[in-house]
């Protein structure tokens, strides 16, 4: 079974190798590629810690190494550290006219702080993605249940390892950390700690207003440990905890330059800002986009399905 699983990653990695037209993907999938091929023959012949060595020595170390080397990546580790050094210089993350899509920053104003190591660490260890995926790991390491240490051990190497991660933490890591609290808030809130799940999801709609829909996940699970005439109560500390992060990184902006922040983060990441969005892909998305405005109401259904879902 995992030599077919790495050899379907190893075809994924050679795949986006072929067909992308971005720098660091290629650097990806062919490192990737080697390292999957690898790791399926190491577990067609029985050596499986050889095979996780091989799929994260290819997959993660060897192409992050060599972009974090040359200073190489998407353009959203530039600009979370953009959006640090405006920060510090001008006290917003946003440019108030930017010229082009490069002074853009599509994302809250807590996405700064992912940025603020790059003003004093030079060179690789101050990285974006560097932190991007610290915040990661932390989050998961804090998300651990009692006990089951050599299994989350065993986890946390195949999830290394994996596409998701590898890719996402070799050329960009901006989605790692709010995946991250995504992963440590539903888990507080299944344990019924509602205020630090609060706290801890409010920091990720600092960063991402897409970490929103957790929020409604996580008051279920704090609704579903307790009998009705408690609820309020419960959930109470999970909306207190949210709002503070909330007031903290995103109200002082919100306040002084309302329309900067609209135009940045919410016009022009869903195609209505002055400026066109450069993404583009394969997926349905991008084909909902290109429908006009009967597309952006056909996504919205959609995405409203999958909410209540």
């Amino acid at each position: 079974m995992w030599c077919a699983v790495l050899l379907g990653c190893c075809l994924f990695a050679l795949g986006l190798c072929a067909v992308s037209t971005q720098g660091p993907h290629r650097v990806w999938g062919g490192c990737a590629g080697a390292g999957y091929g690898l790791a399926a023959w190491c577990a067609a012949r029985g050596h499986g810690r050889w095979a996780v060595r091989c799929a994260v020595g290819g997959a993660l170390v060897v192409p992050g190494v060599y972009l974090l080397a040359r200073g190489a990546g998407q353009s959203e580790v530039f600009v979370l550290e953009r959006a640090a050094q405006h920060l510090v210089r001008t006290g917003t993350p946003y440019e108030s006219a930017p010229v082009d899509v490069a002074g853009y920053t599509p994302y809250l104003p807590g996405a700064a702080l992912l940025g603020l190591p790059s003003l004093v660490l030079p060179g690789p260890p101050g990285d974006a993605r560097v932190w991007c995926a610290v915040v990661f790991l932390c989050c998961l390491r804090a998300a651990r249940p009692t006990g089951g240490a050599r299994r989350y051990g065993r986890g946390l190497a195949v999830l290394c390892a994996a596409p998701p991660f590898a890719l996402a933490c070799v050329v960009s890591g901006v989605d790692l950390p709010v995946a991250g609290v995504c992963v440590l808030g539903l888990a507080l809130a299944g344990r019924g700690r509602a205020g630090w799940a609060g706290v801890v999801l409010g920091l990720g709609c600092a960063v991402k207003w897409t970490v929103c829909p957790a929020l409604a996940v996580a008051a279920v699970l704090l609704a579903g440990r307790t009998r009705t005439r408690r609820r309020a109560s419960v959930l109470a500390p999970l909306a207190l905890g949210t709002c503070v992060p909330l007031a903290v990184l995103v109200l002082p902006w919100v306040l002084v330059s309302p329309g900067v922040l609209v135009e940045q983060v919410f016009a022009f990441p869903s195609g209505h800002g002055r400026l066109a969005t450069p993404a583009a892909s394969p997926l349905p998305g991008r084909l909902l986009a290109g429908l006009g405005p009967a597309g952006w109401w056909c996504a919205l259904v959609v995405l409203l399905l999958a909410a209540g879902a």
